[in-house]
């Protein structure tokens, strides 16, 4: 979900074409446009390809931060994830990764050695990757994207909160 504002076709009218992160832009509460665009970015999704569409009410608008809309429960054990919900007031928020740099895409990849990642308690982690695991699973095109690869990567970055659960016990 890197989309802000769907462009006029595939567009909901109810929320003015806004989705995910876009709707807090449109309600106000993240006013600035260059708030959805990581500095450090050098895939596609720039704010100076999107610059001028954010006075166009028609316009796809496309940020290069990723939002989940979704999160673990949580289970009975401290750090144990349960089932993913999209019900946000069910998620266990220090365990549900929500926003993280863009990750559908090899392009979207921004740091290359990591990702930021922002958590429903309000946290902002890294996630280390040295190594490039994450981008190697990437698809190369938005094509040939799956939405299991980015998946897979949000259960890392929830699993990363309940390995930090354990090592505090």
């Amino acid at each position: 979900m890197l989309t802000l504002r769907l462009d006029s076709a595939r567009a909901d009218a109810s929320l003015g074409g806004w989705d995910g992160l876009g709707i807090l832009h449109s309600a106000q509460y993240l006013p600035p446009p260059k708030l959805f665009y990581c500095p450090s970015h050098t895939g596609d999704n720039r704010y100076g390809t999107f610059a001028q569409s954010w006075h166009n009410p028609v316009s796809e608008i496309v940020s290069n931060y990723h939002f989940r809309g979704a999160g673990p429960t949580g289970g009975g054990e401290l750090g144990e994830a349960g089932p993913i919900t999209f019900n946000l007031y069910l998620i266990n928020p220090a365990q549900s990764s929500l926003l993280a740099d863009g990750m559908r895409i090899k392009s979207d990849y921004n740091h290359k050695v990591g990702v930021n990642f922002f958590r429903a308690d309000l946290t902002v982690h890294w996630y280390s990757d040295p190594a490039g695991r994450l981008a190697d699973n990437m698809a190369d095109t938005k094509e040939s994207a799956v939405a299991r690869s980015v998946n897979s990567t949000w259960l890392l970055f929830d699993a990363s909160a309940n390995a930090n659960a354990n090592t505090n016990r």
